[in-house]
């Protein structure tokens, strides 16, 4: 009897000690990887307690010593409670408040509806995503069979990515998503992130166009703004690089080698 068998598993934890958590994801990034994999995974685990968290949680591990069942696919998504699954939807109206904080930096407002928004699409992307690596897995996106609205959409180079990179930037999303559940910005942080907020604002953008009447029944009791669903403000004020639609559409040097995707971005 051979089956496929779909597990969800939601847990919630308290961070009590973010230098032990941090310690405890770098002794575990160097486990059965190349130099590369464990540079990339170190710099996950430096990003915060939801990249630690990312490394430390390992599915293969949770099936050890299970002979009778194998893994087919697995992704860890990690952030603030409400982030994606059926939980509870973010407060985005108190996350986002229509006054800016004293001493701000801009004026510009991440508005309670484009917040709740953007989130959405977000999950809907990561969803699509994950569907999709269940069909693809490890096999190359073909040109002449473009089915999918995510891993079809991303660049060339990418195509013929495996299905560990695809987990990887399924991440992406859930650690924007993650953002805007916590109140905070959705500043990517790698290439991965820039390109899955890229498409979400554009689906965003579309789904206001295409079916108003949804969106509307989404953010339904939220405060409303004349500042609502500024796509241009979000890609102005979120993007590190402001001429980032060009540097994926002429995909530039640095992207043409889709594991530097992961690569965080020097601060500063």
């Amino acid at each position: 009897m051979s089956e496929e068998i779909e597990v969800s598993l939601t847990l919630r934890v308290r961070l009590t000690d973010w230098d032990g958590l941090r310690a405890a994801g770098l002794g575990a990034v160097s486990r059965g990887a190349g130099a590369e994999e464990v540079r990339a995974r170190a710099e996950q685990v430096a990003s915060g307690p939801y990249g630690a968290l990312a490394v430390l949680i390992d599915p293969d591990r949770l099936l050890a010593g299970i002979d009778s069942v194998e893994a087919v696919t697995s992704v860890v998504a990690v952030g603030a409670p409400g982030s994606f699954g059926a939980g509870r939807a973010p407060d985005f109206g108190a996350l986002f408040p229509l006054t800016p904080p004293s001493g701000a930096e801009t004026s510009w407002l991440l508005t309670p509806r484009t917040a709740a928004v953007l989130h959405g699409q977000l999950r809907i992307l990561a969803d699509c995503a994950r569907n999709e690596l269940d069909e693809l897995g490890g096999a190359p996106v073909r040109p002449e069979t473009r089915s999918g609205v995510v891993f079809a959409a991303l660049p060339k180079p990418t195509w013929g990515q495996d299905a560990d990179w695809r987990i990887r930037f399924i991440s992406s999303f859930c650690a924007l998503a993650a953002d805007l559940a916590a109140g905070e910005w959705p500043r990517p942080r790698c290439p991965a992130e820039e390109m899955a907020l890229h498409l979400a604002l554009l689906d965003a953008e579309e789904a206001l166009s295409d079916v108003p009447e949804g969106v509307e029944t989404d953010v339904a009791g939220l405060p409303v703004s004349v500042y609502d669903y500024d796509w241009s403000g979000c890609r102005s004020t979120f993007f590190r690089h402001a001429d980032v639609l060009l540097r994926y559409e002429a995909i530039s040097p640095a992207l043409e080698e889709p594991a530097s995707w992961f690569t965080a971005f020097e601060t500063g």
